[in-house]
């Protein structure tokens, strides 16, 4: 199956999964006990949108940790850094709502570890999100030492994904059910 077919099949997929809390609390519990995690510094993250695997705990624990947390910004390769609940702002693409930090910050840090959201992934580490091959051309134009993609059981392909040269594997998968690592 092409990317845009695989894309739309999982989107619905994604949209009707149940039991969300639980299989967050799984997810999160699983980031926590990695050494990629508790090693890691400096994190850049997601804030989840209704049906994407959810980082708020994610993003509380580290803060409670002292470990710097960034919040991409997805209409230009940037990031900024988190500074609470309230200090976001929200813009809206095709009906999705998207939460960035107020203040951008440079893109030159190195990072320790980068969650990724995506919409399908397959057991190899590739991945296809919303289409727009945002969090590629930002995984390339960074230092970072671990990407990890989150995501629910449901939402992993038994076949391979197709792939193009710009696209950016991970390497760490976490499920409610399971971690993959890639490298």
């Amino acid at each position: 199956m092409d990317k845009d077919t695989l894309r739309k099949k999982y989107l619905r997929i994604r949209s009707s999964i149940t039991d969300r809390t639980h299989k967050n609390e799984s997810i999160a519990q699983k980031i926590f006990s990695l050494k990629e995690f508790s090693q890691a510094q400096v994190i850049v993250t997601y804030i989840n949108t209704e049906f994407e695997s959810a980082t708020k705990e994610i993003i509380e624990k580290a803060i409670s940790l002292n470990k710097k947390v960034f919040i991409p910004y997805l209409k230009d390769n940037a990031v900024g850094s988190f500074e609470g609940w309230d200090s976001l702002t929200v813009f809206t693409i095709k009906g999705v709502d998207y939460f960035e930090p107020l203040k951008k910050t440079s893109r030159e840090l190195a990072y320790d570890l980068v969650l990724v959201p995506g919409v399908v992934f397959d057991k190899s580490g590739n991945r296809i999100g919303m289409g727009s091959g945002w969090y590629d051309k930002f995984l390339s134009n960074i230092k970072v030492k671990t990407k990890i993609g989150l995501c629910y059981d449901e939402q992993i392909i038994e076949g391979s994904i197709q792939y193009d040269k710009f696209d950016v594997k991970m390497d760490l998968l976490v499920t409610p059910s399971r971690t993959y690592k890639f490298s």
